[in-house]
């Protein structure tokens, strides 16, 4: 059993493109059910070592900035060193395979004429703007269904789970649209219905205050993939160090989707498609 977790970097709204909104991208942690014990204990070791006590939660623009609990570590300097040490060496050992999904809303925006002409006259947008999350939602799941069918034998079907942070009522309809949406069947993949309900088994929703670490992994992932995507298009000018070695750990665990009839590669920028 695989457990796929979800959480987003940005906002959706693609009029908002301020400081260290340009992009908006959605990330996927994929554990094994047989780490998530390994995973989940190295957490807490850390978080009793720093904080001495279990229910911190690993949200990344906290560690960056020493905010919230974090704050711990401000003019600490070998201190939060000794942390990040240990949460690279973490996230290193870890085992789970990561996928992300983003847009550059400058690109999307000049990309698709309909959305341009509309933030031109001032109208609405938002459901363009739901139509998109829904999209890159479900392109999440689309390799989520093509690791699952290729972890699968004959004899054996590799099931899934999907949890992902609650992010309120409208965004996780979103949510919830693109999972009914596929479990009706995926051609791409040459799965029916009831091909992807032998894969999919449920789908559920956590807050922060649930001290999912999977999800927490999900929101680093999503957030320094994305620092990434701004530097890449030139948003962001300059990273620094630790977040680029944080950056390399979470790439290097992008796995190589193996389904001819999806891109190959799991790092996705749906900006001009």
């Amino acid at each position: 059993m695989y457990n796929l977790y979800l959480d987003e970097s940005g906002v959706s709204s693609v009029r908002e493109q301020g400081i260290g909104l340009p992009h908006f991208s959605i990330a996927g942690i994929m554990i094994h059910e047989t780490s998530s014990m390994f995973i989940n204990e190295r957490a807490k070791q850390i978080k009793f070592k720093y904080f001495g006590k279990t229910d911190i939660v690993f949200h990344s623009y906290d560690i960056v900035n020493n905010e919230k609990d974090f704050a711990i570590f401000k003019n600490q300097t070998q201190l939060k060193d000794e942390f990040n040490r240990d949460l690279k060496n973490f996230l290193t050992s870890a085992s789970f395979k990561v996928m992300y999904v983003g847009i550059n809303k400058e690109k999307y925006i000049n990309y698709d004429p309909t959305i341009k002409n509309l933030i031109n006259k001032g109208l609405d947008t938002k459901k363009y703007e739901q139509a998109l999350v829904r999209r890159m939602i479900k392109t999440i799941f689309k390799n989520y269904l093509c690791y699952l069918k290729c972890k699968s034998k004959k004899d054996k079907i590799c099931t899934g789970k999907i949890t992902m942070e609650g992010a309120g009522e409208n965004q996780d309809s979103l949510c919830f649209n693109a999972y009914h949406s596929i479990m009706g069947g995926c051609t791409e993949l040459d799965l029916t219905n009831i091909d992807v309900r032998n894969f999919l088994t449920c789908i559920s929703f956590v807050t922060k205050k649930n001290n999912s670490i999977e999800v927490e992994l999900a929101d680093m992932a999503a957030y320094f993939l994305n620092l990434e995507h701004r530097h890449r298009d030139g948003k962001v000018k300059h990273i620094k160090q630790n977040s680029k070695e944080l950056i390399n750990i979470f790439s290097e665990k992008l796995f190589k989707n193996k389904c001819p009839s999806l891109s190959e590669s799991s790092w996705q920028d749906l900006s001009s498609t």
